[in-house]
């Protein structure tokens, strides 16, 4: 085998490689649920207004009932998941802003929770919440949100 061919396997076997992670990835993302009470009036959410409420920064659902934010704990893999695939932001990004509006007294930052079962308690049990699951097969009280891949909230 020659030189250059060996190189040319190994770049081979790197591409493979990373190919298959983000299938991998992408699958686990699109099991990702964005769930939310059943008397949310609210059917359809823009990736913006997504951002917007688990930022703190819109606080009141569209007839004025406040949103509650449920998140699992910032080390777990779906956070981190629904952070980077659902909000385009990273973790640490995320509690920054937080942090900015409960320091600046301004907001608070949501609540936290320690695994699914207590998302889905919290959500199914707190009218106007939202939250976030991995394969949600169905609960009493709550609903998954549709999401639409533009920005634009109209």
């Amino acid at each position: 085998m020659l030189k250059g061919d060996g190189l040319k396997m190994r770049n081979l076997i790197i591409s493979l490689f990373l190919g298959l992670s983000l299938n991998l990835f992408s699958s686990v993302v699109n099991a990702l649920d964005v769930i939310a009470h059943s008397s949310v009036k609210d059917e359809v959410l823009t990736k913006s207004k997504l951002r917007r409420i688990f930022i703190m920064r819109q606080t009141k659902w569209a007839d004025g009932t406040p949103i509650r934010v449920f998140v699992l704990e910032q080390r777990s893999e779906l956070h981190q998941s629904f952070c980077k695939s659902s909000l385009g932001l990273f973790p640490y990004q995320l509690e920054r802003q937080w942090n900015k509006l409960v320091y600046s007294g301004l907001g608070e930052a949501p609540t936290v929770v320690r695994d699914r079962e207590a998302m889905l308690k919290r959500v199914a049990s707190t009218p106007g919440s939202i939250g976030y699951i991995d394969d949600f097969t169905g609960a009493d009280n709550i609903k998954v949100m549709m999401l639409e891949g533009g920005n634009s909230d109209d």
